[in-house]
């Protein structure tokens, strides 16, 4: 009697297959075996986690985004711009915020900010302006900026649903 061709790409399809498969991996697991494979079980590793992460990121998003690949991720993450200032958007709750270092050789404070309600603008002394697309819109009046450390940081409350509409005034005549 031979053997259904199911079976062997399906084990699950009988009940005692299933069954006998969950026992072999409850018995490897307790043994001290990596379950699916039969190695030793160490320990994960945080770097190798990581790099496993980044080599996923590389591999599903198109080249164009490959550089979210070597974040680390801290906050919900929208991206970087291209060119001499590297901008990072995070969103709390309640804000999005951005961060980005002054380049080499810049005097921090011959930079000037600039919130748009959907981006950050920045001009660099030499005139150069680069431009950081926000993930969400905000409200321009209740930003703020910090520079510490180095690095510019900007906190931009988001608007809520009712900041997108504005009663305006008619003229009858």
């Amino acid at each position: 009697m031979h053997k259904p061709f199911f079976d062997d790409k399906f084990p699950f399809l009988n009940q005692q297959s299933f069954a006998s498969f969950i026992n072999d991996l409850i018995q490897k697991s307790l043994s001290g075996q990596n379950a699916l494979n039969g190695s030793n079980m160490a320990p994960p590793d945080p770097q190798s986690i990581s790099q496993y992460v980044s080599d996923i990121l590389k591999k599903t998003l198109p080249d164009s985004m490959n550089s979210f690949a070597g974040m680390t991720p801290q906050a919900s993450v929208s991206g970087w711009a291209a060119g001499k200032v590297q901008f990072e958007n995070f969103e709390t709750h309640q804000s999005v915020i951005t961060r980005f270092r002054a380049p080499a050789n810049v005097d921090p404070q011959d930079i000037a900010v600039w919130v748009g309600a959907g981006e950050v603008k920045v001009r660099l002394p030499d005139g150069e302006e680069e431009r950081n697309p926000l993930p969400r819109r905000v409200r321009v009046e209740d930003s703020k900026g910090v520079y510490k450390d180095g690095v510019f940081e900007i906190r931009m409350p988001k608007e809520t649903g009712d900041e997108f509409y504005r009663e305006i005034s008619i003229k009858f005549s």
